[in-house]
C-alpha cells in the first residue's frame, strides 16, 4: 500500500456524439470484444465524496485504489489499497480524516487527503458496506452484508459496538444522534433505538400512473443508496418492478444462432413486454417516461418523531426517475436546490441519459428530470463541489467528468489509464435498448429478492454469484442448457437487446462465473449449526442427497411436491437471498420447512422446531 502522484498532463477531449434520434430505438454496441485479465466487480455506485476542504475522493474499485482530487487545480494523487479490496462508501469525519468501507477487504481504511496516506485499517466484517460519521459521539457506523453494524471511534481504535441487525444492510444515516440503516433488496429503512435494536421498519410506497405502463402497479425492491437530504429528511433511490403479469412469448424460437455483427440502431427495436421505447432525449431537455417492467425512484422519508415516518403527502410514492436505467447514485448540491441522479446502464446509449438533474424529488408519476448530458464512460457516482458544481465519477476509465452548465464548458480529467474494460462486464450492466439492463435484476450479480409474475408462472429471481456455469442447465425449469441459449432467450429475445456473437457470448459467460458469492462470518451459534450439518447429511434428513458437492446441488430437475419439476438450486449463500423455493412461498428458511417445503422435499417433517433452528443455522454458514 501506498501514495502514487500524478502530473496534471492534458485533460482528454470531451466526446463527439451522434446527433439523437428520438423516433428509432437505440441499440448498444460491444465492439471490440475485450476481456480483463482481471474481472472487474459489479458496479455498487456511491464511490464519490466532496470533502469540507474542496477536495475530491474518488473510490475505483476496479483498480484497488483512492483517487484524491484538488477540484480546484486538478492536480490529483492515488492512495494504493490491497489487491481485492473493492473500495466503496466513503464519510469524512470532524478532524477531515476520510472512512472507506472495502467491500471485499472486510475492513474500514482511514486516510489523511492531505498528505495521501492512510492512517488505520481496521477489520469490521466480512462484507462492509455503508459506513457514516456520527458528530455527537465521534464515531463511525459501518453496515454490511451479513447483517452486522459496528460502531467505531473515529480517531483510531477496536469496535465499541457490534450488533446483528438483518441481511443484506447497505446505507448508514445519521440524523443528529439516530441512526438508520438501508436494507438493499428489500428497499427498507430500518430506525434504531438507542441501543441498536429496530424499532420500526419503513418502506416506499407501490406505484401505479398512467404515464407507467397503462397504469400498471409497481412494488420498490433494490436500494442502490440513501442519504440525508439537506432539509434533514432522507431518499433513498431505489427500483421499483412491475407487478402485473409480464409476457414471455416474445422471445425467440429455435437454436441460438451465430449472427454476423450487430448494426448499431435496430436491436432494440422488436416488441418486447420487458421495456418501453426509447427516450430518445438530447442535452439540456427533459426526459419523458419509459414502460419498462423496472425503474428508477427516489422516494422520501421525513422522520417528524422517534418511530414515525411520514412519505410525503402520506399517500404519495416517489416519483419515477425516467431514462435513468441501472440508477446507482445520487448527491444532493449543498443548498438542496438541485439533486443529480446518476445510470450505470447507459455508457452504451446516446437517446438515454448518463446522468439527470431535478430541482425536486418529487410524489407520484415521473419526476422532471433534464439531461445533463452524454458522459465519456460509464457513470458510476454523482457529488456536488463546494460551488454548487456536479462532479460525475466513472470507469473504464477511470475519471472525473463535469457537464457544462451555464457558467462552466465541459471538463473531462482522466484519472488512470489503466484498462478495466471487459465485454461480459459491460453487456451485463448494459440497457438493452428497451429500458432494462442484466443487473436491473441481477444488481451486483446477485438478485433483486422479487417474485416475478411471468405468463407462465411466479418465479422468484435467481442469484447469479458463486460461480454459475456449475449449475447448469438454467432456469427453474431447467429450460436454458447453457449460457449462449440464456443470452438467446432473456437478452435477445425478452429484453429487446442486439444480437451477440460467440466471443461476446464466451466473455459474458467468463465474467458471470467470477462474481464471487457473498462471503459468511462466523455462525452464530457455532453448536447449532454442526448439529444442524449432521441433519442435513443424515440418509433419514437426506438433504445431501440432491444438495451435494461442492455447490451444493445435483443439477437436476425434479418434482419434490412444491408444484412441478424444478432445478435444485445451489444453497451457497442461501441465507442471503430469500424469499426461497420457485415461487418465493418461503419468506425465511425457516419457513421453507414449514407448509412451503414440499411433502417430497427432505425428510424434515418428523423435525422437532430445535431441530429446525439447528437446521437452519446449518444453513446460513453456507
Amino acid at each position: 500500500m501506498g501514495c502514487l502522484d500524478f502530473p496534471l498532463g492534458e485533460t482528454p477531449p470531451s466526446p463527439f456524439l451522434p446527433t439523437v434520434t428520438p423516433h428509432l430505438i437505440e441499440s448498444p454496441s460491444f465492439f471490440p470484444t475485450v476481456t480483463a485479465s482481471r474481472p472487474p466487480p459489479a458496479v455498487s455506485g456511491g464511490t464519490l465524496l466532496v470533502t469540507r476542504g474542496g477536495l475530491a475522493i474518488a473510490a475505483d474499485p476496479d483498480l484497488d485504489l483512492l483517487f484524491i482530487i484538488d477540484l480546484q487545480t486538478f492536480v490529483r494523487r492515488a492512495v494504493v489499497l490491497e489487491a481485492g479490496d473493492e473500495p466503496g462508501r466513503l464519510a469524512e469525519d470532524a478532524a477531515g480524516r476520510v472512512h472507506v468501507a472495502l467491500r471485499s477487504g472486510g475492513a474500514l481504511v482511514t486516510i489523511d487527503p492531505a498528505t495521501a496516506t492512510i492512517l488505520t485499517r481496521r477489520s469490521v466484517c466480512p462484507a462492509p458496506r455503508g459506513v457514516a460519521y456520527e458528530a455527537q459521539r465521534d464515531l463511525l457506523h459501518v453496515a454490511c452484508a451479513g447483517g452486522e453494524l459496528v460502531s467505531l471511534p473515529a480517531a483510531g481504535g477496536a469496535p465499541v459496538r457490534t450488533v446483528q441487525l438483518d441481511r443484506d444492510l447497505r446505507d448508514v444515516i445519521v440524523q443528529g444522534d439516530r441512526l438508520f440503516v438501508s436494507r438493499f433488496r428489500s428497499a427498507e429503512l430500518l430506525s434504531l433505538s438507542a441501543t441498536g435494536a429496530v424499532t420500526v421498519r419503513h418502506r416506499p410506497l407501490a406505484l401505479s400512473s398512467s404515464l407507467l405502463r397503462n397504469g400498471d402497479r409497481f412494488a420498490p425492491a433494490v436500494a442502490w443508496r440513501t442519504v440525508l437530504a439537506p432539509d434533514g429528511t432522507i431518499v433513498m433511490l431505489h427500483q421499483r418492478g412491475v407487478q402485473t403479469v409480464v409476457a414471455t412469448t416474445q422471445a425467440i424460437s429455435g437454436p441460438a444462432p451465430e449472427p454476423p455483427p450487430p448494426p448499431i440502431l435496430g436491436g432494440g427495436g422488436r416488441d418486447s413486454d420487458y421495456g418501453g421505447a426509447a427516450p430518445g432525449v438530447g442535452v439540456g431537455e427533459t426526459v419523458p417516461c419509459t414502460s419498462a417492467i423496472v425503474h428508477a425512484a427516489l422516494s422520501t422519508f421525513t422522520i417528524t418523531a422517534p418511530n414515525v415516518s411520514i412519505p410525503p403527502g402520506a399517500s404519495d410514492p416517489g416519483s419515477a426517475i425516467p431514462g435513468a436505467v441501472l440508477a446507482v447514485d445520487v448527491a444532493f448540491r449543498g443548498d438542496g436546490g438541485k439533486l443529480a441522479v446518476a445510470s450505470a446502464g447507459n455508457s452504451r446509449l446516446t437517446s438515454f441519459p448518463s446522468v439527470v438533474e431535478l430541482d425536486a424529488v418529487g410524489t407520484g408519476g415521473c419526476a422532471a428530470a433534464r439531461n445533463v448530458g452524454f458522459a465519456p464512460a460509464q457513470v458510476v457516482a454523482v457529488a456536488y463541489d463546494l460551488g454548487g458544481r456536479l462532479v460525475v465519477q466513472t470507469r473504464s476509465p477511470a475519471m472525473l467528468w463535469q457537464p457544462a452548465d451555464d457558467a462552466h464548458g465541459e471538463n473531462a480529467l482522466l484519472l488512470s489509464s489503466a484498462a478495466t474494460e471487459d465485454t461480459g462486464h459491460t453487456i451485463f450492466h448494459s440497457n438493452s435498448g428497451l429500458g432494462i439492463a442484466c443487473a436491473s435484476c441481477h444488481p451486483e450479480g446477485g438478485d433483486d429478492g422479487r417474485v416475478w409474475a411471468f405468463d407462465f408462472g411466479a418465479r422468484r429471481t435467481q442469484a447469479l454469484r458463486g460461480g454459475i456455469l456449475a449449475t447448469a442447465p438454467f432456469h427453474w425449469n431447467g429450460d436454458q442448457k447453457d449460457i449462449p441459449a440464456l443470452v438467446h432467450e432473456v437478452f435477445v429475445g425478452r429484453m429487446g437487446g442486439p444480437a451477440l456473437d460467440p466471443r461476446q457470448v464466451a466473455t459474458l459467460s467468463g465474467w458471470l462465473d467470477k462474481i464471487p458469492a457473498l462471503p459468511n462470518g462466523a455462525a452464530a451459534d457455532a453448536p447449532a449449526a454442526l448439529r444442524g450439518r449432521a441433519l442435513f447429511e443424515s440418509p433419514e434428513v437426506a438433504c445431501a442427497s440432491c444438495h451435494s458437492g461442492a455447490r451444493f446441488t445435483n443439477n437436476q430437475t425434479l418434482d419434490v411436491g412444491t408444484g412441478g419439476a424444478f432445478q435444485v438450486p445451489s444453497l451457497l449463500g442461501v441465507a442471503a437471498r430469500a424469499p426461497y423455493l420457485h415461487d418465493g412461498c418461503a419468506a425465511t428458511l425457516h419457513d421453507r420447512f414449514g407448509a412451503c417445503g414440499g411433502s417430497q422435499h427432505g425428510g424434515t417433517a418428523q423435525l422437532s422446531s430445535s431441530q429446525i433452528d439447528d437446521l437452519v443455522a446449518y444453513l446460513e454458514t453456507l
